[in-house]
């Protein structure tokens, strides 16, 4: 309970204050924390940076959002000419355009094809035009998303597209810095006080009154939610015999975490020896595990051997638990009634109550592949997550019976859970999200393989 309060509290303060801290950074500290934007333009305290990685609108917006800067709003003709005169030419390494925060917004009550429901990203309606002829067309459907034009360059003039939401542009971001003020030596307020002062940002600045008397009552407010929250759903956390502590949710009778699993011993305490080489783990009978592409940031993958607490080939030797205390690894038929319960309560991404489109539902919010198709996950990930079971996209560690090496699949495309359950003397049942897929799909694979795994309560 501690833990969810503390991670709902930071969550708020970040919410609250992430654009109210850039505009507070200087532009020196704002390269400082990301470097992977490059600047290009500055006009006053005014500066443009695109990243160059060929990105989706929707993924662009999302990075943007999680930095705290908004893509390229147009507030002038001059300001648009001297940006675009000074944007690297993409004809040196490949035709493409940059995005721009503009979009069509389909829920707008002006939305109509291909010209109605155009606005900027920072809620600001579309006053100024400049669209290359016969633009916005939506040729090729779904054209919801504008770029800088590519041909532009050749043509040397702004000209504006509206595109599919594909990897195929580079996105510009607009930042605006803010100078420090420098106070040296003995600074006295002579018993006065001190107006004006902006929310904190770093550890020594100062806090106002108000802004803490805001952020108590938020506080107090924060905890009455949870109290109840916790009353009414029978929320909380669980911690594994390795001290990583696991939120979990209640789904009808079932109590599930809602984060993968991270343990690198058995309850008793038995290590489960970590993996790296690739024709080892092919080779595995025994439990193991490895970070995905053996990358210390992208989470926990588990062979079968593992969740079945197959420690050693000694069939005389009792298996090992591998979930914590009063836990364990879902069967197959578990897994169906947690689909059947989101199924039945409304978790289908069109708000029917048959058939499996739940996987919306139950993935992140981020991390997912783009796609076009209705309640996929990777289609519009910030309407993802609706039933907090927060499926990230980890990939998994495989390979097929005429291989002797594994390799690692899929990360940013799907997500793959291990049962408990056995499908036959080489293989065990699986639970699979994919980035294009509306449902959750059951399915089987070699024991050796590595997937993620969850655990529900005894």
């Amino acid at each position: 309970m501690k833990k969810l309060f503390l991670t709902l509290l930071i969550m708020l303060v970040c919410f609250t204050h992430t654009y109210s801290q850039l505009n507070n950074m200087t532009l020196n500290e704002f390269k400082g924390t990301n470097p992977d934007l490059d600047l290009f333009f500055s006009i006053g305290n005014n500066h443009y940076f695109i990243k160059h990685e060929l990105m989706t609108w929707t993924g662009a917006k999302e990075y943007g959002d999680q930095i705290g800067v908004q893509m390229y709003v147009i507030n002038s003709t001059d300001e648009e000419q001297q940006v675009f005169n000074n944007l690297p030419n993409p004809a040196d390494d490949g035709d493409y355009g940059y995005f721009i925060g503009l979009y069509q917004d389909e829920n707008d009550l002006n939305y109509s094809e291909p010209s109605g429901g155009w606005k900027w990203v920072d809620g600001s309606p579309l006053t100024y035009e400049n669209w290359r002829p016969n633009e916005p067309n939506n040729s090729n459907g779904g054209e919801k998303h504008v770029h800088f034009y590519y041909s532009g360059w050749t043509e040397n003039k702004i000209q504006w597209n509206d595109v599919v939401n594909s990897p195929s542009q580079k996105p510009i971001y607009e930042f605006t810095s803010s100078p420090d003020i420098l106070l040296n030596g003995t600074v006295s307020a002579e018993n006065h006080q001190i107006k004006n002062v902006v929310d904190p940002t770093d550890d020594q600045d100062a806090v106002t009154k108000k802004y803490f008397d805001i952020l108590e009552n938020k506080v107090n407010q924060l905890q009455d939610q949870i109290d109840a929250l916790q009353a009414v759903i029978n929320s909380g956390t669980v911690t594994d015999q390795d001290g990583n502590s696991y939120p979990y949710l209640t789904y009808g009778d079932q109590v599930w975490t809602v984060k993968n699993a991270e343990m690198v011993t058995y309850r008793d305490g038995t290590p489960i020896p970590q993996v790296t080489d690739a024709t080892e783990w092919a080779n595995l009978t025994t439990g193991a595990w490895c970070y995905y592409d053996n990358d210390p940031s992208k989470g926990k993958l588990y062979n079968w051997y593992a969740v079945a607490g197959i420690h050693d080939n000694d069939e005389n030797t009792p298996n090992k638990e591998f979930a914590p205390e009063g836990w364990h690894v879902p069967t197959d038929a578990e897994w169906s009634e947690l689909e059947n319960y989101l199924i039945a309560n409304g978790y289908n991404f069109d708000g029917t109550t048959t058939g499996n489109k739940i996987a919306k539902a139950m993935s992140s919010t981020t991390g997912w592949n783009g796609s076009t198709s209705d309640g996929a996950p990777g289609n519009n990930q910030l309407e993802n997550n609706s039933s907090g079971f927060n499926a990230y996209p980890r990939g998994d560690r495989s390979h097929t019976p005429n291989m002797t090496y594994s390799s690692f699949h899929k990360y940013g495309d799907r997500t793959i859970f291990w049962t408990q359950t056995i499908a036959n003397t080489e293989s065990g049942k699986h639970i699979n999200l994919l980035f294009n897929w509306n449902y959750l799909y059951h399915s089987e694979s070699l024991k050796q393989n590595g997937y993620s795994v969850r655990f529900v309560r005894d």
